[in-house]
């Protein structure tokens, strides 16, 4: 069982089992089963689809709080719907026998290398000194076409 918390502090169990991998494919349209094909990815790129399955995980807690789908939703952005989805993946991995979790695992640390190098990347491009002047000119460039004056009507050829 995984856990995360949501801005607000609300600690919420996550917890899969073939009962909840059955109810997440039949109202959310996600086969976690089929981790590591194009549907199971295109979850994890999909925020909306992540928040699905998640409320979906913890529907008892959120009766038991008594509180709405809505609320839980409410708690979670950046940080936390991040730290979510992490423990959702980590709870996926750990719901498969060990053979294939090992596999599972070796491609959840290999993903996070590449967006840790991407992230790496990004912020060594944006910490260049020349990145500056780089977006200023585009910026007055791309601008420049949109701030030019229409022809005036003498100089529209007649036709």
């Amino acid at each position: 069982m995984k856990v995360f918390k949501d801005r607000l502090g609300r600690e919420w169990s996550l917890e899969l089992n073939i009962l909840t991998i059955k109810r997440i494919k039949d109202l959310a349209k996600v086969d976690l089963l089929q981790i590591g094909s194009g549907k199971v990815n295109s979850l994890t790129d999909d925020p909306y689809k992540i928040v699905e399955v998640l409320g979906l995980l913890v529907a008892d807690q959120i009766k038991t709080l008594g509180i709405s789908q809505d609320v839980f939703l409410a708690g979670l952005s950046g940080e936390s719907l991040d730290q979510a989805s992490q423990a959702l993946l980590e709870e996926l991995v750990d719901f498969f026998p060990s053979r294939r979790g090992v596999i599972l695992r070796k491609i959840m640390a290999t993903a996070r290398e590449i967006d840790m190098q991407t992230t790496e990347a990004a912020l060594g491009a944006v910490s260049d000194p020349g990145f500056k002047d780089k977006m200023t000119q585009a910026m007055l460039t791309d601008g420049s076409s949109s701030t030019s004056s229409p022809e005036s009507p003498e100089s529209i050829p007649e036709g």
